[in-house]
């Protein structure tokens, strides 16, 4: 890569002799009622000068009742480049690189650091900078938007500066106008507390630089006000110098892991300055994420570096189970409720499922996670009152209710796909889902209660497989949840059709579903008729385009002890080609596809949230006078954690055919793709295969 001398500053020369940018930053309101978005210029004891974009108004003091102003950022007097006296901010557009070297590239990172101070009273504070090059259109919303989400009760946040450099010079800052603030769950006010700052540069232009500064201050970290970063180093553009410094005070409770990290990285340099002491990772050059389709999530594959500030697990377990212990307030509803929910039932499974159903059917669910609002349970009284709680408080109700009833259960918090679980950086942002763990004599049945489409003991893809931290007894034991068998996250479809001499087609789809799938047939209880016919419809035209939807019925779908199936019949005019002699036709419902496999190789493994299993079974029964003339062959597609069987029988007169898809595991690393894209090819071929039967 080479960098260029030809400077943004050398636009400074094209540029002498323009106008001024003027802010939007004071506000001027005269008697009128007139408002007036601009920059106080001057004040005497007789007029006042005011600059708007457009023109300098002179008012008298009388015509003006107040002037609001707007908060002055370091170098908000730069009106030029030549205006600037920020020697870093100098130093990085002095050597831009040409833009040659990154064609295809829609913006470009010049400079990104992140600085934390981490102060021994439980204090935080983190400054982030970053200046970036635009490249195209596509690029500008990614510098020119920004976000901030905080707690405004324990943090503080502010915006150090913010502007863009034009490609002709000009330094333009960010007008106060272009500033929200407001909460992200304000629908709920008692889940209200999450806040998010977002501001956006105006004017980002095509070649032009943006250089913004932030920064959040937190007041106290705790083990339930847990702080906890992850800095992805690899970014979806390319980065010419990224690092982080964290200066810990002398005593306080630090812990940090690179993740990912390649070996030819440089790896971290530690100094001690004062009473801190100063960790600094810095990379250059680094090359940007190539997007692939099924990528994993960024904490599987990216670079980073986690941190944490706070104590062990095992203090944060004790700190949790006095926070259940507080929010117990021991209703006698609750005790009622038990004794009414149990019922009749004699074994600790069937206690356990019946309250489950009971939490995740009559409390309505918030969704607010308690990453979002509070590691602490609210009262129990107060959740039985409202009938509705978040993640957490549904899980620690059924917690609650499950002891009350004599199980034996953990509060469990899980990682899922997203998060990085380390049991270095102990922190409950890195496991921020609660679960339940059920101990019964023969058996461990988990219990997640953010939906009420989930039986008992299914846990979300999100979790599946992932570490977890389960608390008992004021002692933190680390475990990782267990990953279903493939068919316990299955679809299983049987189509029953038959086929006349003039190529027409009526049948009858009849469809299981397992595990998580189930969310997908279990939420049209609550929707209309009209709407799941129109959703039937829907799905009928996924058999084919042509399918006209007959009938249509939907079952077990209220309880979640049953397995729910749909049921649907439809026809189809002109299924199959016809000749004097010949149907030509291809399987209906079979809807493979080569989506995904394009590339002849992969940087990053081939992803999925779950394991998965889908079974066909399709029965087509012939015209009278027609026989089987022509089938695609068997075809088997079997390789580690993966397979593909399809099968074609011929039985007096009617056709079957069996498909069976198994996918075991999570990831597929780059070298296992290629069996991927076998058993992908080997499907898609099936899909598209034709059938040719013939008159006898």
């Amino acid at each position: 890569m080479k960098r260029t001398a030809v400077l943004i500053i050398a636009a400074i020369v094209c540029y002498s002799g323009a106008g001024e940018h003027i802010s939007n930053r004071d506000v001027l309101y005269t008697k009128d009622g007139e408002e007036f978005r601009g920059e106080l210029k001057e004040i005497t004891a007789e007029i006042i000068e005011f600059l708007t974009a457009d023109s300098s108004l002179i008012f008298t003091r009388e015509d003006v009742v107040s002037i609001e102003f707007g908060k002055q950022r370091p170098g908000d007097w730069w009106r030029t480049v030549d205006d600037i006296d920020d020697e870093l901010l100098l130093k990085v557009i002095g050597y831009m690189p040409d833009p040659e070297d990154y064609a295809g590239e829609n913006y470009i990172i010049l400079f990104d650091a992140h600085e934390i101070t981490v102060g021994l009273d439980g204090s935080i504070k983190h400054i982030h900078r970053e200046i970036s090059q635009v490249y195209t259109e596509g690029g500008k919303d990614r510098v020119a938007l920004h976000e901030l989400y905080y707690f405004p009760d324990i943090e503080r946040t502010e915006i150090i500066h913010a502007r863009s450099i034009s490609p002709d010079g000009r330094v333009l800052h960010l007008d106060d106008t272009a500033i929200e603030r407001g909460p992200i769950n304000a629908y709920n006010p008692d889940y209200d507390r999450r806040t998010i700052l977002k501001y956006a540069l105006g004017e980002v232009a095509t070649g032009g630089v943006t250089d913004i500064a932030e920064r959040i201050v937190r007041t106290k970290t705790e083990p339930l006000e847990p702080y906890a970063e992850f800095f992805y180093f690899r970014d979806e553009a390319p980065v010419l110098h990224r690092e982080l410094i964290v200066r810990v005070e002398a005593g306080a409770p630090f812990n940090f892991e690179e993740v990912n990290w390649p070996a030819n990285w440089p790896r971290f340099k530690i100094r001690d300055e004062g009473p801190f002491t100063v960790f600094t990772w810095t990379v250059e050059d680094i090359p940007p994420i190539i997007s692939e389709a099924l990528m994993p999530p960024r904490a599987k594959f990216t670079p980073m570096i986690a941190i944490s500030v706070g104590p062990d697990w095992d203090s944060i377990a004790t700190e949790f189970l006095v926070s259940l212990k507080e929010a117990d307030d021991y209703p006698a509803i609750a005790d009622e409720i038990v004794k009414r929910i149990i019922k009749g039932k004699k074994k600790p499974a069937e206690k356990a499922a019946a309250i489950y159903n009971w939490v995740v059917e009559k409390i309505r669910y918030v969704d607010v996670p308690a990453s979002e609002y509070s590691f602490k349970p609210r009262k129990l009284s107060a959740i039985l009152k409202n009938q509705y709680a978040n993640d957490l408080d549904r899980t620690f109700l059924f917690y609650a209710l499950a002891h009350r009833a004599g199980i034996d259960a953990n509060f469990v918090f899980a990682s899922d796909h997203r998060e990085y679980f380390d049991r270095k950086t102990p922190s409950l942002f890195s496991a921020t889902n609660p679960v339940i763990k059920i101990n019964l004599d023969t058996d461990t049945v988990w219990a997640e209660l953010s939906s009420e489409y989930r039986p008992l003991g299914v846990l979300p893809e999100m979790i599946m497989g992932e570490e977890a931290v389960v608390f008992s007894e004021s002692k933190a034991n680390i475990t990782r949840l267990p990953l279903p068998a493939p068919d316990r996250e299955q679809i299983e479809e049987t189509i029953s059709a038959e086929i006349d001499k003039n190529g027409d087609l009526k049948g009858t789809l009849r469809a299981r579903y397992f595990g998580n799938r189930q969310r997908e047939i279990r939420g049209f209880k609550q929707v209309s008729d009209e709407e799941i016919r129109r959703a039937m419809e829907e799905r009928a035209s996924e058999i084919h385009p042509n399918a006209v939807l007959e009938e249509c019925e939907l079952n077990n779908i209220e309880k979640l002890e049953k397995i729910p199936e749909l049921t649907i019949e439809f026809r189809v005019k002109n299924y199959a080609l016809t000749t004097d002699k010949l149907l030509v036709f291809q399987l209906p419902g079979l809807d493979y596809s080569t989506w995904g496999i394009g590339k002849s190789s992969r940087e990053w493994p081939v992803w999925f949230d779950s394991p998965f299993r889908g079974v066909h079974k399709i029965e087509i029964e012939l015209p009278k006078g027609y026989r089987v003339y022509h089938i695609p062959n068997d075809t088997l597609v079997s390789a580690d954690s993966v397979s593909y069987s399809a099968n074609f029988e011929v039985e007096k007169r009617e056709l079957i055919f069996s498909d069976d898809y198994s996918r075991e595991r999570l990831s597929f690393p780059p070298e296992m793709y290629p069996v991927f894209q076998d058993s992908r090819r080997v499907q898609a071929a099936i899909s598209s295969s034709w059938i040719v039967l013939q008159k006898e």
